[in-house]
């Protein structure tokens, strides 16, 4: 093979190998930059939807009952909350986050039943029934678990990325390693075969030098 060819071949190589980890950093970089992205908008929904029921259910609880209009305020915040629940159960895009919203849901429904009972039978007391009570925090319980759910996931999510992110560093530093050797074997077996031409030809002269005009040059 001719010293053309194995230097063409040689930087080829060297290019190849940077190009390709070149690549695989830029995609790694932007595959994890998008999944960051993803996964810190849906989680600080969630937050927001759940600080909306938590919202919700309060103002439920702090309304003075006796008029129509008090009755009138309180099926609104019923609705409201039917509907954020509804934002909740649409947002949801696992099985554990479907199952938080759906015992949010399945405990609000107790926690109306309960509510509508004791405004039947005695409006006047109705906060201090410890049942009505329990009930609340039935329905509370879970929003506060899918809000710690969600910090909790943020923290993973970053933890994750940054694990990520060593490891793509750590996969350009071999890139850039490997290259490094490539350059290195290629440049050694160069100069190895031009010092070995460079040898032949002082060789040649010399025997030239000495009288013999039949040497063949390299």
């Amino acid at each position: 093979m001719k010293l053309r060819s194995q230097l063409l071949i040689g930087i080829s190589a060297v290019m190849v190998v940077a190009l390709a980890g070149l690549g695989v950093g830029v995609f790694s970089v932007l595959q994890m930059a998008r999944e960051q992205r993803q996964s810190t908008e849906y989680h600080f929904a969630l937050l927001r939807i759940t600080q909306a029921l938590r919202k919700g259910l309060g103002d439920q609880m702090t309304l003075r009952f006796g008029a129509p209009r008090e009755l009138a305020g309180l099926a609104e915040l019923r609705q409201n909350f039917i509907i954020q629940l509804g934002e909740a159960r649409a947002l949801a895009r696992n099985a554990d986050d479907r199952r938080r919203v759906a015992d949010i849901g399945a405990a609000h429904s107790v926690y109306m039943a309960e509510f509508d009972a004791l405004l039947r039978t005695d409006p006047e007391q109705i906060f201090a029934r410890q049942t009505l009570n329990n009930a609340y925090r039935n329905v509370q319980a879970p929003i506060l678990e899918l809000q710690e759910h969600a910090i909790a996931s943020v923290g993973r999510a970053e933890q994750g990325n940054r694990e990520r992110a060593v490891l793509t560093a750590s996969l350009i530093g071999l890139v850039g390693c490997g290259v490094l050797l490539i350059g290195f074997i290629t440049a050694h077996g160069f100069a190895r075969r031009f010092s070995a031409v460079i040898e032949r030809l002082a060789q040649a002269a010399d025997r030239i030098g000495q009288g013999e005009f039949n040497v063949v040059l390299p």
